[in-house]
């Protein structure tokens, strides 16, 4: 009852909309994986993929309910990445993770975890970065 009761104190759409984003994040990365050449990038992918879905998960005990990832933009994501390779599309991911990461910062004061979760975003953007300046990407 007190992570629901929380909830109605603080904005309800931001948080089911943080569980969109995150569940959506987590479909991203686990489908961008597949499109690794090299078996540590697609680990790499696959355990941020696991963090996006810990966050996802985290968010539903607050909000109480499931939300399914945004087809359209995972489909996006892949599409991107087919035709204009993954590095593209990981650069791209790096501007969700900026933005999600800013979201979290400005929600912290309201809503438990969040700087912890903007913390991970930050690590997530670092790592793609890192991933980036790889040659065989």
């Amino acid at each position: 009852m007190g992570k629901r009761r929380m909830i109605r104190e603080v904005t309800r759409e931001l948080l089911e909309q943080s569980q969109k984003n995150e569940i959506t994040e987590y479909a991203i990365y686990l489908r961008l994986a597949k499109l690794a050449k090299d078996p540590e990038q697609e680990q790499l992918l696959l355990q941020i993929a696991a963090e996006e879905k810990a966050h996802a998960d985290q968010w539903e005990a607050f909000t109480g309910i499931e939300i399914n990832p945004n087809q359209l933009t995972v489909g996006w994501y892949i599409l991107v990445g087919k035709l204009l390779g993954l590095s593209f599309a990981l650069r791209q991911a790096v501007k969700r993770e900026i933005k999600t990461s800013a979201h979290y910062q400005q929600i912290s004061h309201e809503v438990p975890g969040a700087n912890h979760f903007c913390d991970e975003e930050e690590m997530h953007r670092q790592q793609l970065l890192d991933l980036l300046k790889e040659k065989n990407i």
